[in-house]
């Protein structure tokens, strides 16, 4: 039996009852935004048979389905009991990640200076992002529309570097991006620690994604804990569709209609026909 707990308006908790000498398991999805879901945990996992992982994980699929969410995430340790059953469940690895623990602020006298961002900032920020966020990434995490409670680095008068940080009771998880054209990676990170208001002996976590590996050797200078490889996956709960996308073509001087580069889901393009055809056809 399946129950489903609304302890606020941003999750839902699911509990599957005790069977078959097998203890009650409970998880959560956390809403993020209209796009996506996230699972924040199941409890308990070892020594659970995969088929009760795959139920608890259907029904936390359908409360994210139910609540308008496209596509459901999760992180999870490699070698966890509830890769494979996520794997069962439907979802996909689309990139792969390790988490660094800083306890303490890390010495030295070289910060780099990050500063809150702006909306005038979005722009730069979403290239940023799209410049080194692979496509498989970006198609599964939408970017955030809102720059709200995050820094930018600026350097060479570029935008070079954004973080967005969580805050907890426990702890600040930061996964920031930075370009590899970043100066002084260690100053970086050590200056993001620093622009972090009200640390309060709190440690931060720090996601370094696999396509930003290159920010570990600096994470390694500065002390900080490495965790065990983790995988993100993704269930997307809707079809992905392709859009149209026209040419950049002036059709005046062309005498073309635009190109339709890409065909929308379950069309067939038209054939480009020139005006003067057109006009013989009619």
């Amino acid at each position: 039996m399946l129950d489903h707990l609304r302890l606020d308006k941003g999750s839902t908790t699911c509990v599957l009852s005790a069977a078959g000498g097998s203890p009650a398991l409970i998880g959560q999805v956390r809403y993020e935004s209209n796009h996506t879901a996230r699972l924040s945990f199941i409890l308990p996992v070892m020594d659970t048979p995969p088929e009760r992982l795959i139920t608890l994980l259907e029904g936390l699929i359908r409360q994210a389905g139910a609540h308008g969410n496209q596509v459901v995430l999760a992180e999870v340790e490699e070698h966890s009991p509830l890769f494979e059953a996520l794997r069962r469940a439907g979802f996909s690895v689309f990139t792969w990640q390790r988490v660094w623990r800083i306890t303490a602020m890390p010495a030295g006298d070289n910060l780099a200076h990050w500063e809150l961002a702006s909306e005038l900032d979005h722009l730069a920020v979403r290239n940023l992002a799209q410049t080194l966020i692979p496509p498989l990434v970006q198609s599964a995490e939408a970017f955030p529309h809102s720059l709200s409670d995050s820094w930018v680095l600026f350097q060479q008068q570029e935008v070079l570097g954004y973080a967005a940080p969580v805050f907890g009771p426990r702890g600040i998880v930061v996964q920031p991006i930075l370009h590899p054209a970043v100066e002084d990676v260690p100053a970086a990170l050590r200056g993001l620690v620093a622009a972090m208001p009200l640390l309060l002996g709190r440690p931060v976590y720090v996601v370094v994604r696999a396509y930003q590996s290159y920010l570990e050797n600096g994470l390694e200078k500065l002390g900080a804990e490495s965790g065990e490889r983790q995988a993100v996956l993704v269930k997307h709960l809707t079809s992905l569709q392709r859009k149209a996308v026209f040419a950049a073509r002036n059709g005046t001087l062309e005498k073309h209609q635009p190109a339709l580069v890409e065909p929308l889901g379950g069309e067939t393009p038209l054939p480009l026909v020139q005006y003067e055809a057109r006009e013989r056809l009619n």
